[in-house]
């Protein structure tokens, strides 16, 4: 066991910087994830639920699978845990009925103690949680939970079982939850308690470049560079964004060009990103062949999108037309990593965005895909589920409707892009305005989100018009700020149902004494 953890750790979590960086940035967590769980042997102790909360990028996946290495090198959990087992979301979609031991003993050694052993002493197991936003299913209490760990009853079912402590309630549970997955599942959840990752402090975002440059003229020039554009040094507390920006500066440096990255939105930090990859990869080849290998890569991820796949095999880079000579070429960008035999987008945020610039290639005379959704259906579903798992793709395209992405992409892809994106954004929030409410739900903050990372003034009036009438729930500045910038510019409202609160508690911060 701790030889695979081991070899998860080093191939497939890709860390740029030093372990004992890492260590030092994530003590805190580390201490409290070693403290919350109480000894196993003191009768009437409660097993916790321990949720592992961040946004997109603070590094709850990295940090569980080091957790995870620690307790089998002996390092962690020592007298708590005598088995630990790590379920993936992503792996578990091609299963359709299944129990838990099933669940578990795919990687279980077979020279290890028999599982109906383990299971004897539920109390010693600890059941470690990721990527439960990439299931294909949705998790309910609606369907009949089950108590029986050897029954096998469809994935869902066993999930939800074990979440809402139907099945082995004395064990424990430690879950990583973002944004969606807090809304989408935090209601199965019993006994919990939230541990909260903050990202880099300004003294770790500059340690950060100073392991990732290692050169000392080359880690101050770009230090210097991304501490003088605010909103981009904000950014970079997400340790995700900030290896973002590093990987630009990287290339940029390497070639003698000047520094230069847009962080008006998440939307052009991430074609920043893209581009950047897009010129180092792409070297001398000619602009058809760069867009058929861009095309693909983006196809790949939209497939996976629609179809709820962030687990690649070799055939379905082969059918979307990735070649293996690509997907070399796209593993060596760090846009793909390797997991196991398949391959997986090096980030879901990445998977997002290459999965709205498909819509970018789209040609009048393209046969339509049998997985991938039209414009309409995507702006319909990202504005009509309040929780959608297309919602970022949604946003990202939006921002590529805009004149100013629009040209970044161009002028770097050296080729034409889609310009009918607008045209039919701009219809299908039309026509959703006119649906009957009974029958499709309009999420007015997914809509705001999509409408604010565009910053274009004159298309958020021209969409606002559409609508008489606004039911809006707001519980975070954030949402405040975003909502704000559109209700502005509401000419036609008649009606405005508004749920506001937590926003100017003194808890919140809002208010100064």
């Amino acid at each position: 066991m701790k030889k695979k953890f081991r070899v998860i750790w080093e191939k497939e979590t890709c860390l740029q910087v030093p372990e004992d960086f890492y260590k030092e940035t994530t003590k805190n967590e580390y201490e409290q994830l070693n403290a919350v769980y109480l000894p196993a042997d003191k009768p009437g102790n409660p097993s916790p639920t321990v949720i592992l909360q961040g946004p997109e990028g603070v590094g709850k996946t990295t940090l569980l699978r080091k957790a995870m290495l620690e307790w089998a090198e002996g390092n962690l959990w020592r007298d708590r845990f005598s088995f630990v087992f790590f379920l993936k979301g992503s792996e578990m979609n091609s299963i359709t009925d299944t129990s838990l031991v099933e669940l578990i003993s795919r990687d279980w050694p077979e020279s290890s103690e028999p599982i109906g052993d383990i299971f004897s002493q539920p109390e010693r197991i600890l059941f470690i949680l990721d990527g439960l936003e990439e299931l294909k299913f949705d998790l309910t209490l609606d369907a009949d939970l089950c108590g029986d760990w050897e029954q096998q009853r469809p994935t869902q079912v066993v999930l939800s079982s074990l979440l809402h402590k139907q099945m082995l309630p004395e064990s424990s549970l430690l879950i990583a939850l973002g944004k969606m997955g807090m809304k989408k599942n935090y209601f199965l959840l019993c006994q919990t308690k939230c541990i909260f990752l903050p990202g880099f402090s300004e003294r770790q975002r500059k340690l950060y470049f100073s392991h990732y440059f290692r050169e000392k003229n080359k880690s101050s020039r770009a230090f210097s560079f991304v501490r003088e554009k605010r909103p981009l040094f904000v950014l970079c507390k997400s340790p995700f964004v900030c290896w973002l920006v590093c990987t630009c500066l990287k290339w940029q440096l390497e070639k003698g060009e000047d520094l230069e990255i847009a962080s008006e939105s998440v939307t052009c930090l991430y074609v920043s990103f893209l581009t950047n990859v897009f010129k180092a990869a792409s070297g001398n080849c000619p602009p058809k062949q760069n867009r058929t290998r861009l095309q693909s890569l983006c196809t790949l991820a939209a497939e996976g999108m629609w179809a709820r796949t962030f687990l690649f095999c070799p055939g379905d880079l082969r059918r979307n037309g990735v070649s293996e000579s690509d997907t070399l070429m796209w593993v060596d960008m760090r846009l793909l990593q390797r997991s196991g035999n398949c391959l997986t987008f090096i980030h879901t945020c990445i998977q997002e965005f290459c999965a709205a610039l498909f819509y970018m290639f789209k040609r009048p005379k393209d046969h339509p895909h049998p997985v991938i959704g039209k414009v309409t259906q995507l702006v319909t579903a990202a504005m009509s589920e309040a929780y959608s798992r297309l919602s970022w793709m949604g946003i990202f395209l939006f921002a590529f409707s805009t004149e100013k992405i629009t040209n970044m992409l161009e002028t770097s892809f050296g080729f034409p892009l889609s310009t009918d994106i607008k045209q039919e954004i701009t219809q299908s929030l039309e026509t959703l305005s006119q649906c009957d409410p009974n029958e499709i739900v309009v999420s007015f903050q997914e809509l705001f989100n999509c409408l604010f990372e565009t910053q274009d003034q004159e298309f958020v009036i021209q969409v606002m018009n559409f609508f008489k009438e606004i039911d809006i729930y707001i519980g975070t500045i954030e949402e405040l700020t975003v909502s704000a910038f559109c209700l502005k510019h509401c000419q036609s409202l008649q009606k405005f149902h508004l749920c506001i609160e937590n926003v100017f508690s003194e808890e919140s911060g809002s208010i100064s004494k």
